[in-house]
């Protein structure tokens, strides 16, 4: 049989990959403001993700009155 190589890092397995994705989330925030000065709503990344699953179709209504009626979302790094 041939050699299998297999891909490894510093976390292994599903658990580990999923660790990664959320320290990777929680580095980033998104952040809803009203014409880029006041800030109405900034959650971390994960939490906006947990968030539209657990709700798709009032997170999708909520994205569009937020820009009817002139907030701007954003998504940015810590």
């Amino acid at each position: 049989m041939p050699n299998k190589k297999t891909n490894t890092s510093k976390n292994k397995g599903f658990f580990g990959k999923l660790k990664h994705l959320i320290t990777e989330g929680n580095s980033r925030k998104i952040i809803i403001q009203k014409e880029q000065k006041e800030s109405i709503v900034e959650l971390t990344l994960t939490i906006g993700i947990i968030v539209a699953l657990m709700s798709p179709g009032m997170t999708a209504i909520g994205i569009i009155v937020a820009l009817i009626a002139g907030f701007s979302i954003k998504v940015e790094n810590r």
